[in-house]
């Protein structure tokens, strides 16, 4: 409004939503490198095994094959199969039997092609978790009907939550694993 020219206000206008623009894409709100080939983003997003493998390897008691294919109800062939993966690609690192994630983390970006395929594989995750009812879980769907403005507010709420999130996850300690999907979508 303070700006001397139509031209000025327009400059500042785009900057302005530049920045609201980048401040709605998650990879900015959280810190994530990745330099995996796309063909082994491809793999490592194909199911749900290669990323539960992944953030398991950082609790102590979940680093051997063994107690993974046990934990996750999955055959010991197809743990040892995504560790070899996790492995070549530097996403893990193994020692005397043992294995331990490595320091990269991964995110994939709201254009990626594969991002879908991950969405929808965890929540089939979640759909078996539901039939299983653990009391540590939680649940929640619900359709809204709200306003234009408040339907903005409450998606910074959750990008807010994302970003929170970060604060409390990074320095926790590695005890257990759980999954995390939000969903907020126009019907």
């Amino acid at each position: 409004e303070r700006a001397g020219s139509q031209e000025l206000s327009d400059y500042f206008q785009k900057q302005i939503d530049r920045v609201k623009e980048k401040r709605q894409l998650i990879a900015e709100r959280i810190q994530v490198a990745t330099s995996m080939t796309a063909e082994d983003q491809m793999s490592y997003y194909s199911t749900w095994h290669f990323a539960a493998v992944h953030v398991m390897l950082l609790v102590p008691q979940w680093r051997t094959p063994q107690a993974i294919a046990h934990h996750l109800h999955v055959p010991l062939v197809k743990v040892e199969e995504v560790l070899e993966f996790l492995s070549r690609t530097g996403l893990a690192e193994e020692r005397n039997g043992e294995f331990t994630a490595g320091k990269a983390r991964i995110h994939l970006g709201k254009d990626s092609p594969i991002l879908p395929r991950h969405h929808a594989n965890w929540r089939l995750r979640a759909q078996d978790a539901m039939d299983r009812q653990a009391a540590e879980d939680l649940f929640y769907s619900g359709p809204l009907c709200l306003s234009e403005a408040d339907a903005k507010r409450v998606k910074e709420l959750v990008l807010k939550l994302l970003e929170e999130k970060e604060k409390i996850v990074a320095p926790s300690p590695e005890e257990t694993v759980f999954c995390l999907n939000v969903d907020f979508f126009r019907l």
